[in-house]
């Protein structure tokens, strides 16, 4: 959609969205269960668009490597899947002095 290649994300013929909607059984088979519960109205939330704040946010996540969400969840993920130094600052940990 941001691209504006298409008007509504499950117009997408290789997205998730397309899948979820369109797709066959064997096709759905494909996408990896969701780590989280899909909203009810997940296709109206799914085409809402990104405000910038979140924007930067993710792309930042992205870079790093980083799990993006909510506080408590990034912070499960990071300690189950032992990913502390995505979310460290650049160069040396200070020695405290």
């Amino acid at each position: 959609m941001r691209a504006r290649l298409v008007g509504r994300v499950e117009e997408w013929r290789w997205g998730s969205a397309w899948i979820r909607q369109h797709g066959t059984a064997r096709q759905k088979r494909l996408l990896a269960e969701s780590p989280v519960t899909l909203p009810e109205e997940y296709l109206a939330w799914v085409n809402t668009p990104d405000n910038e704040a979140d924007l930067l946010e993710i792309r930042k996540s992205v870079q790093k490597g980083a799990p993006f969400g909510r506080k408590a969840w990034v912070e499960q993920m990071i300690g189950a899947h032992g990913l502390e130094a995505t979310v460290r600052g650049k160069g040396r940990p200070s020695n405290g002095k």
